[in-house]
């Protein structure tokens, strides 16, 4: 019994250490990556929605390319449209793509660290 116990109590600490290895310092806001991408150069492109199907996920979209970079940021209203957007994004075929509360971020990863994504 006190085996299963210590397991339990090992299991949630490796949960809780695991959780708190990226802070919110690592995810840009909107204005950061704005800035980011504007100083390295990219084309950027502004939106306010992302539709997918017949359903537009209201929320600020940034899309920029430079050369053969992209990157790509969705602050949606909620976790389900963020979700969602989050799947659709899918399509990008890219090796980055990140969920994170309300936001998705997603690119190459040079145009994810010119956007000021830490990748830890």
């Amino acid at each position: 019994m006190k085996k299963i116990i210590l397991i339990g109590v090992l299991i949630v600490s490796m949960i809780a250490l695991t959780a708190c290895e990226q802070s919110t310092e690592d995810w840009p806001t909107a204005d950061e990556m704005l800035n980011n991408l504007q100083k390295a150069g990219y084309v950027i492109t502004e939106g306010d929605k992302v539709q997918v199907g017949a359903v537009k996920h209201k929320g600020y979209v940034i899309i920029a390319e430079k050369d053969s970079e992209f990157v790509a940021g969705f602050w949606g209203e909620d976790y389900s449209s963020a979700k969602e957007v989050f799947n659709y994004w899918d399509r990008y075929q890219t090796k980055f793509k990140i969920l994170v509360d309300n936001t998705v971020y997603c690119g190459t990863k040079e145009a994810i660290k010119h956007a000021g994504i830490d990748l830890k």
